[in-house]
């Protein structure tokens, strides 16, 4: 099994006791806050990853540092049988699926907005409101800037992009010019 599914089914798990519990975004923030401290740490980075570690080590430097984490008890245990399976090195394919299958079960989807220069609120409300009227659900909305677009913007839906770019459009004019007959 690849561990992009490995990662789904740890993932799933979670998901189904934060559905039971009502703390889906909850155990999120929980997950991505170990995460970003492993990102950031190397001195958790070597505990959790080094196999030269043992579990029980692991799992008692976990514990210690669990009240800087607030982690729920759920998360804790969760955590530790990632320790004890040796997969705490998937944890950010995990946190990736878990935020996907959450997406999915509440209804709602990540959007992201390039554009060359920051949306008015009022812009941004239009276009949520565009793609939640298209898409059916919640919007949360990812904005970046990219100032190669020189003007409108580029929507990006999981893997699916609307270029409504500026840029795109003067490549699709040139393209034209290039390919119309010469009299």
């Amino acid at each position: 099994m690849n561990e992009g599914s490995i990662a789904r089914r740890y993932a799933k798990a979670l998901l189904e006791i934060a559905q039971t519990q009502g703390k889906v975004d909850a155990f999120y923030n929980e997950i991505s806050t170990l995460e970003v401290a492993l990102k950031k740490s190397t001195d958790l980075k070597t505990v959790f990853l080094d196999p030269a570690f043992e579990p029980s080590v692991r799992k008692q430097i976990l514990e210690k540092i669990v009240p800087q984490f607030s982690l729920s008890k759920e998360v804790l245990h969760f955590f530790k049988l990632l320790i004890d399976r040796e997969r705490i090195r998937l944890l950010p394919e995990i946190l990736l699926s878990y935020q996907d299958q959450a997406d999915e079960v509440q209804a709602r989807v990540r959007v992201e907005i390039s554009s060359p220069y920051d949306l008015s609120s009022a812009e941004e409300t239009r276009l949520k409101e565009t793609l939640q009227k298209i898409l059916l659900k919640q919007i949360i909305l990812q904005k970046k800037k990219d100032a190669s677009l020189l003007g409108g913007v580029l929507i990006r839906v999981k893997d699916v992009v609307f270029d409504g770019s500026l840029k795109n459009s003067l490549e699709k004019l040139k393209h034209q010019m290039m390919e119309a007959p010469i009299h």
